[in-house]
């Protein structure tokens, strides 16, 4: 079903906007010879992410593709899930049975959960959980033939052969379309939220690492910069806070709202954030980014020590954009972090021109050959991902 017309991603208007009202409706549309790549949508809180569709395009809106789905087994801690339901909807009924998923990307209230995985980013939670990705059992995903695949299942020791939902998040749709999800749950512990000052980074990463050999696993550890003030975030439980104060040399500070989490989790995709970057890189290499990106002025950093994560964002000042993005661009090019993946996230200012994904690595052949046997005619976000995947 056709509709409004009036979608633009990175100032490219759609051609069509599609409303599919069931799953058929979808598979129809998927099938349909429109020579139009589609571009899915969730929740529509991270399309700043990726390049420029490639040719003409539809948006294809998934929010009534299917009906939403949740079927919840307390007591095997699993949910099954259809991908349009937001995880606000999802984690709203687990806690009536005092259980979560611990997932929580920025703006995570209108996020959905097909797009959570397709995108894969992960918010303050993944300091003790991992990504979203390790909390998938299993999946089903409609291919660009029209064919619904599965793969995995609903129990944790039911997947042998190729683990393709690890090739499916973090894919930001290219290869498929998310339709449904088997998660893994988590029973909801008390845990209180802490901050700490601290002098300089080095002594907040010190800390953390300390506490990490010392075998704590607080839920959340962000190293928070602003204006040049680092402040450490810790999200503990009451036994852990007691042996966590014995490591820092100062006071933890308790936190009454959840404000510093919401700073630390939204860091980037809020209405004044103009440029955001995403930094995944080792232990080893932290440091040395960090007091790179410093040199560069953002408005804000974050650090996510334990995950290898760093996030750095500019505001409206148009010359401490473009000194960025020529810095970003020079420090992608330097030894020291060759293995470093830099990601713009989200760039709202057309006239910065940088590249979305950075150099291709030795991986980009083998995507492109995936890109090549799942959807070898571009149905599916063709332009969006490296290298025009």
């Amino acid at each position: 079903m056709p509709g409004s017309k009036l979608f633009c991603v990175k100032n490219k208007q759609a051609t069509e906007v599609y409303r599919p009202n069931s799953l058929e409706n979808l598979v129809e549309i998927v099938k349909n010879k429109d020579n139009l790549t589609l571009l899915p949508v969730g929740g529509g809180t991270q399309l700043e992410l990726g390049d420029r569709p490639e040719g003409k395009f539809a948006a294809l809106y998934l929010e009534k593709a299917f009906p939403k789905k949740i079927d919840h087994e307390p007591a095997d801690l699993t949910v099954l899930v259809s991908s349009n339901t937001t995880l606000k909807e999802l984690q709203d009924k687990l806690k009536k049975a005092g259980q979560r998923v611990p997932i929580d990307p920025p703006n995570n209230e209108n996020a959905t959960i097909g797009g959570i995985l397709a995108v894969g980013i992960g918010g303050p939670l993944q300091s003790r959980f991992g990504p979203p990705r390790d909390w998938v059992l299993g999946m089903s995903v409609l291919r660009a033939d029209g064919e619904i695949v599965r793969a995995g299942g609903r129990v944790v020791k039911n997947v042998t052969g190729y683990d393709l939902m690890r090739l499916w998040c973090g894919s930001l749709g290219t290869i498929g379309i998310i339709t449904e999800v088997a998660l893994r749950v988590t029973p909801i512990v008390t845990t209180n939220d802490y901050s700490a000052a601290v002098t300089n980074f080095p002594e907040a990463k010190k800390i953390v690492d300390e506490i990490f050999i010392k075998d704590i696993r607080p839920e959340c550890a962000d190293i928070l910069i602003k204006n040049g003030t680092p402040t450490l975030f810790l999200r503990l439980s009451e036994q852990t806070q007691e042996i966590t104060q014995t490591i820092l040399p100062q006071k933890l500070i308790k936190e009454e709202k959840e404000d510093l989490y919401l700073q630390t989790r939204d860091l980037g995709f809020t209405a004044k954030d103009e440029l955001t970057i995403r930094v995944s890189c080792t232990n080893s290499t932290l440091e040395f980014i960090v007091n790179e990106l410093q040199q560069l002025h953002p408005d804000s950093l974050l650090v996510r020590p334990l995950t290898g994560l760093i996030r750095a964002t500019w505001e409206s000042n148009n010359a401490k954009k473009a000194e960025a993005a020529i810095g970003i661009a020079s420090l992608r090019e330097k030894n020291q972090v060759s293995d470093a993946i830099i990601i713009i996230e989200r760039s709202l200012d057309q006239n910065i021109k940088i590249n979305t994904w950075g150099l291709k690595n030795t991986s980009f052949a083998l995507m492109k050959k995936i890109k090549d046997v799942y959807d070898p005619n571009g149905r599916f976000n063709k332009g969006r991902y490296l290298g025009g995947i």
